[in-house]
């Protein structure tokens, strides 16, 4: 599991604690855990840490896909990882060795430009459709998310990401999966 933490949380990391409470509650088939912060809370144990700062004042994503990359660059992480957010949490027994993608029915037409989530969220399926692909959903579910690792380094590499208003990470990847 890599898990990007950002520099800053509101509730003193409290959502870190209850996300991998649930993960040492819940999951089978896990090996290790990867924390991708330049500011890990001290109290972390029985976890990786590796060192990556915020680079992207304004995009949040893109300061995930550096982390998430920087992630798959160490050798002994598996080629089929888990992407896991700090504020997302297991409620029952999954085996991660065969958790789903997941995506939900929100199309283009319902992302407006006043917000900049919602921009980046057009933008990426602007890109998409820029390289012929047309989806009726988008994978930013705000659920774990099963990677592969060569594939995502594949596409993150041959992608602009870190030009703003970004893309998302999720509908990226499995976009052009």
């Amino acid at each position: 599991i890599v898990l990007p933490l950002g520099s800053g949380s509101r509730y003193d990391n409290f959502e870190l604690r209850m996300a991998l409470r649930s993960i040492a509650r819940y999951a089978v088939n896990i090996r290790n855990i990867y924390i991708v912060s330049a500011t890990p809370p001290d109290w972390l144990c029985q976890v990786k840490i590796l060192n990556i700062p915020d680079r992207h004042k304004h995009n949040k994503d893109a300061n995930i896909i550096d982390k998430l990359l920087a992630a798959a660059t160490l050798p002994e992480l598996s080629s089929r990882f888990i992407f896991w957010s700090d504020d997302q949490a297991a409620l029952h027994r999954f085996d991660a060795a065969n958790l789903p993608v997941s995506c939900n029915m929100r199309k283009y037409e319902h992302f407006k430009a006043e917000k900049i989530w919602h921009r980046r969220m057009r933008n990426t399926f602007e890109y998409l459709q820029k390289n012929n692909i047309y989806l009726n959903c988008n994978f930013d579910t705000h659920l774990p998310m099963p990677m592969l690792k060569e594939q995502f380094c594949q596409i993150m590499q041959n992608t602009a990401y870190q030009q703003e208003p970004g893309y998302c990470v999720n509908t990226l990847y499995c976009g052009m999966s």
